[in-house]
């Protein structure tokens, strides 16, 4: 990830929908420290719970952010 602007960067994922229908499995802060939007950083967030079965993802980003990629993994 990487900001373009000093404002406020968050990432929300949720599953099986948007913002308040969805169940929000995580939430992070893109940090400042990013040179521009091209100098990227790996930021990552614990799970509340394990998550099995097939899911539509939704991620919300708000302020300056940008995605390159986006992993899941295991415990």
């Amino acid at each position: 990830m990487s900001r373009a602007t000093e404002e406020d960067a968050t990432v929300q994922i949720y599953a099986d929908g948007r913002p308040g229908t969805g169940t929000l499995l995580a939430g992070l802060h893109v940090p400042v420290g990013t040179d521009g939007r091209y100098d990227w950083r790996t930021v990552s967030a614990p799970m509340p719970a394990e998550v099995t079965g097939v899911h539509d993802l939704h991620l919300v980003l708000r302020g300056g952010v940008h995605l390159a990629a986006i992993a899941g993994g295991t415990r």
